[in-house]
């Protein structure tokens, strides 16, 4: 039975552009490109407790994208 991984953080070098992906397996999967700025240069970590439950980047993505 595999075994979840941690949620990831992944953040453009470029722009500081970041975001929090859940993983449901024991996959790991990540974007390849920065959404805002389209950098290759993304830096991976595992996220924290407050990188996951903050909902703020993920709103202001949105009303970006208006």
């Amino acid at each position: 039975m595999p075994v979840p991984s941690a949620p990831m953080k992944a953040t453009c070098k470029s722009c500081g552009w970041s975001q929090v992906v859940p993983q449901q397996g024991d996959v790991i999967f990540t974007p390849k490109t920065c959404k805002r700025c389209g950098s290759e240069q993304l830096a991976l970590e595992k996220a924290g407790v407050l990188d996951a439950l903050n909902p703020i980047s993920f709103i202001l993505d949105i009303l970006k994208k208006r």
